[in-house]
């Protein structure tokens, strides 16, 4: 399913080649779209608005996301989302710009905003928010009345429990288990001496 105006062309603004290489198979099963590759410096610098609509996938560098959503936001792009036909996501709230992979999880009362990825495996609670340019790794479990902040990283098969808030700008490590709320942005495993410990 894709979200976006009645625009035939879609661009993905990415660094990443195998996120662009998994849109352009999601956007060939929907009839009638093209998906180009948009380099983040070039846009950033040079690229003007078109009427086409723009999906930000910029992974491996947060600031870089950072910026390249305010460039979208600043210039009112417009904003297209995919959710991927073989995944739940109920009556959601998504907001533009955020790619959903397929037999992912997402209760109904969830709010995702902007520019959140969500891979598979992953199940995101009743009542949860996910901020801004969050990106979810696959097999990931959040609870529910969990509150992520905006450009966090939850790396692959973490466990968040219900209740629990994470300051904006956080990395959460692979296989990480997180009971309590983190107040501090940083970069947090329990990978060391079985209990949460910020590395970073």
């Amino acid at each position: 399913m894709i979200i976006s105006p009645d625009s035939q062309i879609l661009h993905a603004v990415s660094f990443d080649t195998a996120t662009y290489h998994d849109l352009v198979c999601f956007v060939n099963e929907h009839s009638g779209y093209t998906l180009t590759r948009v380099d983040p410096i070039e846009f950033l610098s040079t690229h003007q608005p078109t009427t086409s609509a723009y999906i930000n996938l910029v992974l491996k560098d947060i600031e870089l996301r950072k910026q390249v959503t305010e460039h979208l936001d600043k210039n009112n792009y417009s904003r297209f989302s995919l959710i991927h036909d073989r995944c739940y996501v109920g009556s959601a709230d998504i907001d533009p710009g955020c790619l959903i992979y397929p037999m992912a999880s997402i209760y109904p009362t969830v709010k995702l905003q902007r520019d959140v990825i969500v891979h598979s495996l992953t199940l995101i609670a009743h009542q949860c928010s996910i901020g801004v340019g969050t990106y979810i790794s696959g097999g990931t479990t959040i609870a529910g009345n969990t509150k992520i902040g905006d450009f966090s990283q939850i790396n692959i098969d973490a466990t968040i429990y219900d209740k629990v808030e994470i300051t904006a700008n956080t990395i959460i490590g692979a296989g990480t288990v997180v009971r309590k709320s983190i107040t501090k942005s940083g970069t947090y495993s329990s990978q060391l001496k079985n209990k949460i410990t910020k590395i970073k």
